[in-house]
């Protein structure tokens, strides 16, 4: 049997430009609650991950929350901030380790190939 159900959908128009496809991925800033499409959140603010284990996104502050920050959401964008640094730190410290790990392979695979020539 099938059942039809109604599902309400919210449309959503973008607080800079005024664009409103459906199909389009929408930020709210959690300062002003305003609505950012796609295009305008790359130019118009800052995306910061939930936690240092995942890669989704976590917040979305805009660029006139960042310069007029509201008081109420200052100790959650320090925190953010503070999870984006641990994050690059992180990623730099694996790179690091990657190519040193590579270097090292690469040093011992020379000594190998060197040893079984004197041999």
């Amino acid at each position: 049997m099938k059942e039809t159900i109604k599902i309400d959908h919210v449309r959503v128009t973008c607080d800079v430009c005024g664009k409103n496809d459906p199909g389009d991925l929408y930020y709210e800033c959690v300062g002003c609650g305003k609505d950012f499409c796609w295009d305008c959140h790359k130019i118009s603010g800052l995306i910061t991950h939930e936690s240092t284990n995942y890669s989704n996104e976590g917040f979305f502050f805009c660029n006139g929350c960042i310069i007029h920050m509201p008081e109420e959401i200052k100790p959650l964008y320090y925190a953010s901030l503070r999870v984006e640094g641990l994050i690059r730190v992180r990623d730099d410290l694996y790179y690091e380790h990657k190519k040193t790990e590579s270097e090292a392979n690469a040093e011992l695979q020379r000594l190998r190939d060197q040893r079984k020539k004197v041999k």
